[in-house]
């Protein structure tokens, strides 16, 4: 199924499906109804209900409604997160702690990414590519904690930027990236996202 074909209903299943998955349950195993456990993480998890903010936002930008600006203020009040609306951002978001974590409008981000505490997703001034000054996250992608993916470049799937890098130039898919400036270092044999369901 494309994104375009995801409902919003469909986007926030699959991110409740990966707080599910680090929190070592199953969806709908535990007894509940879907409604309960949408419940249950809207009111406990910061993370979860700036998703939610982000997604319902997100769908009133491309419905051309207004508004959004002051919706989305009051949702980082709340949440102490901003996902700008404008982003676009694929089905299965995991953040692990919204402390400290900046996302550039125009940065595009694929299925089931990882996002950990103060990830800075930015632009780089007048530098341009591929029509974009905000980087390209492909699928399965895990940023660690402090990780900082600069300008207009792209993060192959699968791969893995380790804690307080900085990454400012393209990534193969299924790499590990660590240190200043962020280089490859070794290949991922299984993407994160199957590793975090064995853990």
């Amino acid at each position: 199924m494309s994104m375009k074909d995801l409902t919003v209903k469909d986007l926030l299943k699959s991110d409740l499906e990966r707080i599910y998955t680090n929190k070592k349950m199953e969806l709908n195993k535990e007894g509940f109804s879907l409604h309960l456990i949408f419940f249950k993480y809207f009111l406990i998890t910061r993370s979860f209900r700036a998703i939610y903010c982000y997604r319902i936002l997100h769908k009133r930008h491309l419905n051309g409604k207004r508004g959004n600006n002051f919706l989305e203020k009051l949702s980082s009040i709340i949440n102490t997160l901003v996902i700008p609306y404008p982003t676009e951002i694929g089905p299965g978001l995991f953040i692990g702690n919204p402390q400290c974590i900046v996302i550039n409008p125009e940065t595009k981000i694929g299925r089931n990414a990882t996002i950990l505490p103060q990830v800075i997703l930015g632009g780089s001034i007048g530098k341009t590519k591929r029509g974009r000054v905000a980087p390209e996250l492909g699928d399965n992608v895990l940023l660690s904690a402090g990780a900082k993916i600069l300008g207009p470049i792209k993060i192959g799937d699968n791969s893995m930027i380790g804690g307080n890098s900085v990454v400012v130039k393209d990534v193969p898919e299924n790499s590990v990236v660590v240190g200043v400036p962020g280089k490859v270092v070794k290949q991922v044999t299984k993407p994160y996202i199957e590793i975090e369901k064995e853990l």
